[in-house]
């Protein structure tokens, strides 16, 4: 990434460095995003021990499956969508100031 395009420069200042967040912020989001996945197998697992032919009808399992995909898709892109924001937000630091770039 060229920093000469995200900031604008006065003439005696120069970039000493860039700066992301430690990937050890991300951890917790990652777990969290572990947990949320193993949910709908934990609650396929009880069904099956509390009803055990309620997944088996025509109607029901078509639908499930939809709303299973559904729901892993939305996990993995809340999960993408922060990191993405994680990733893209740098702090520039120059010999006159610090440089928060968040988007």
């Amino acid at each position: 990434m060229l920093l000469a395009h995200l900031i604008r420069q006065k003439s005696y200042e120069h970039v000493v460095g860039k700066i992301r967040r430690s990937i050890v912020t991300l951890i917790p989001y990652f777990l969290g995003l572990l947990v949320l996945l193993i949910l709908p197998l934990a609650l396929d697992w009880l069904i099956n021990r509390l009803f055990p032919g309620l997944l088996a009808s025509e109607v029901l399992m078509p639908v499930g499956v939809l709303l299973v995909s559904l729901y892993y898709l939305s996990c993995v892109l809340f999960f993408y969508s922060y990191f993405v924001d994680f990733y893209v937000d740098v702090v520039i630091i120059t010999n006159d100031r610090l440089i928060d770039i968040n988007q």
